[in-house]
């Protein structure tokens, strides 16, 4: 098949690849397995996912048929059938139609669409059904990017009514307007921009502008971490460590001692600042030797995700930086905690380099750390290379 069949196959055959999907689904594939085994964008999956489930599991439905049906006909592509199941999801209960009957009646009216006009003949459609029936309007939302793009930029999107977003829209507007003038060299959208970080960061009511804080890393050369924040020196005497940190510190920021333990593995040692101790300890720890959630395929960060305990507290898991590491709200649902019942699999320490890793749920496999590039900058990769450990 060349790259031209491919492209028609991919136009005209949605159905088909929903239900190749829906059987790998049956099989019991995850949204993270199939976005490894084909190297596909993981938000992608996760649409294709929930369509195929949408149209080929089994609930009574001819409507449904029909649809499945129709869109075989009309050679409906994957793109398409796609940019339409997201409207459906926000059709109200009340209204005039089913979900199954306003899909085939989209699905009629897509023929020769692009995936935009689909999507935007499908949300023209049920915000005036759900007007119709006097359904409540979709709560307002914002979502924020969990890594940056490849110009090292993170993007907001806000969820707002007309009314609100026409509202925000004017002061935006206005705000780059008067910026422009005092400052000629920005553009306009640069403008608005500045004008919306200034709104919200400077703004008095949410406590202003937070200044922020560097961390610095500290390898403890020639010391062995012997346990509760002591380090040995070669000689065999004892010294805390915090007496350590107070040489090297600045006058400035925090700073995270690392040291060896006795099997010769970094691990973060404490947590130090000239002043005085930052809440949350060991959250900051974590987050700077993670960067991302433990979950070998997921990008979400660190500072967003919940703390867990490797061996869990209920099982005599201490809460110390050693049996703790970061996990992403979706992926510390899923984890087990009994890691002898095996289901999702668990997170646990890396052997040699204790990272933060998962250990799949089949147990003849190896455990896995992130390869998230992000997280190649963290300081548990970075005291692992001070320190000559392989990774």
């Amino acid at each position: 098949m060349n790259t031209h069949a491919v492209l028609q196959f991919l136009s005209g055959n949605g159905i088909a690849i929903l239900q190749f999907f829906h059987q790998l689904i049956l099989q019991g594939k995850t949204q993270d397995d199939l976005t490894r085994d084909y190297a596909l964008d993981r938000a992608w999956v996760g649409s294709v996912m929930k369509l195929a489930k949408e149209l080929f599991d089994p609930r009574p439905s001819p409507s449904r048929e029909e649809c499945i049906s129709v869109a075989k006909e009309l050679g409906l592509g994957i793109e398409v059938l796609k940019a339409i199941n997201p409207a459906l999801g926000r059709l109200n209960k009340k209204a005039s139609v089913t979900k199954d009957d306003l899909r085939l009646r989209l699905y009629r009216e897509a023929r020769g669409m692009t995936p935009a006009e689909a999507k935007a003949h499908a949300n023209t459609r049920v915000v005036a059904l759900n007007d119709a029936c006097g359904a409540t309007p979709r709560k307002p939302a914002v979502r924020i990017s969990k890594s940056t793009d490849a110009a090292g930029q993170r993007h907001i999107h806000a969820s707002l009514d007309d009314a609100t977003a026409s509202a925000v829209a004017e002061k935006l507007h206005a705000g780059a307007r008067w910026l422009t003038k005092k400052t000629p060299s920005l553009s306009y959208s640069q403008a608005m921009a500045e004008i919306f970080a200034m709104s919200i960061l400077d703004s008095p009511a949410l406590g202003g502008r937070k200044r922020r804080e560097g961390l610095i890393l500290l390898p403890a050369d020639g010391y062995t971490h012997r346990g509760n924040g002591m380090l040995a020196t070669t000689d065999g005497s004892l010294i805390p460590a915090h007496k350590l940190a107070e040489h090297l510190l600045e006058e400035y920021g925090y700073a995270m001692l690392y040291a060896l333990n006795d099997e010769g593995v970094p691990e973060p040692v404490d947590l130090y600042r000239t002043k005085r101790y930052a809440n949350d300890k060991q959250r900051l720890m974590i987050t700077a030797d993670q960067l991302t959630c433990s979950h070998p395929d997921c990008h979400r960060l660190a500072n967003n995700s919940h703390i867990h305990h490797c061996t869990a507290w209920e099982r005599g898991g201490e809460t110390n930086v050693n049996n703790l590491v970061a996990a992403c709200a979706t992926h510390n649902r899923r984890n087990d905690d009994d890691p002898e019942r095996h289901k999702n699999g668990y997170f646990r320490r890396m052997p040699h380099s204790g990272c933060a890793g998962f250990q799949p749920a089949d147990p003849s496999l190896p455990p896995r750390r992130t390869r998230v590039p992000f997280a190649a900058y963290s300081a548990r990769v970075w005291a692992c290379d001070h320190f000559g450990v392989t990774v």
